[in-house]
């Protein structure tokens, strides 16, 4: 278990900073304007950060199993299912994303958007289920450890976004039945936002966006 601890511990501190610069983009983004249409470099672009994000899906996921695997039996029953599945997710992810890399069409982009709304929706009722556990220490690292799938999903989805037309959104949206306002209350949003403060002021930006403004968009797009 120390183990475990000492390596999600690692993974914390070495992914914030890159983590928070992704997210205040994203948020920067989605603050400032609606989901339009994108050149073909932009999309390039943002389908480059999706790939290059999946070792750090995976990573996390691979993460999130272990722990959960070493909690009490009545939490592994909870939530082994889900963490299980969303792992399984990973190697499709960075494979359906290199795929739209290499072949930008409605196909390759759809498997895509279809795949990450999958793992947000896994992740959220992971969240859910692990802040239904009675047992205080299994519950708090049962949310740490899905913290970290959940972060880089909403990214991913956030990101996805940005190289879909709003009718596509809406039909990604078609699929959600945990909203992240129901999941808001577990999620490390403090993290979120010292992330995209220390950002902020590492690339001078103006301003920080805030993690409210990244929630107001999700509830109007339908997450």
């Amino acid at each position: 278990m120390q183990e475990l601890e000492r390596c999600l511990s690692i993974w914390r501190n070495t992914t914030t900073r890159l983590l928070g610069g992704l997210l205040l983009c994203v948020l920067t983004l989605l603050a400032a304007v609606p989901v339009v249409g994108c050149t073909q470099a932009q999309k390039i672009s943002v389908a480059q950060e999706i790939v290059n994000w999946t070792p750090a899906f995976i990573s996390a996921a691979d993460t999130a199993n272990a722990v959960i695997q070493s909690l009490d039996p009545a939490t592994v029953f909870i939530l082994r299912p889900l963490t299980a599945g969303i792992d399984a997710f990973g190697p499709q992810i960075a494979l359906a994303a290199k795929n739209y890399l290499a072949n930008p069409n409605q196909t390759t982009l759809e498997l895509v958007q279809s795949l990450i709304v999958q793992i947000q929706q896994n992740t959220n009722a992971a969240l859910l289920s692990a802040a239904k556990i009675t047992n205080p220490d299994s519950q708090a690292q049962a949310l740490a450890s899905i913290n970290l799938v959940a972060t880089i999903a909403n990214t991913l989805l956030a990101l996805i976004q940005q190289i879909s037309t709003k009718t596509q959104v809406v039909a990604m949206a078609a699929g959600v039945h945990v909203t992240l306002a129901q999941v808001r209350p577990y999620m490390d949003q403090p993290g979120l936002q010292r992330a995209s403060l220390q950002v902020s002021h590492d690339l001078a930006l103006s301003q920080a966006p805030t993690v409210d403004q990244f929630f107001a968009f999700e509830a109007r797009s339908g997450f």
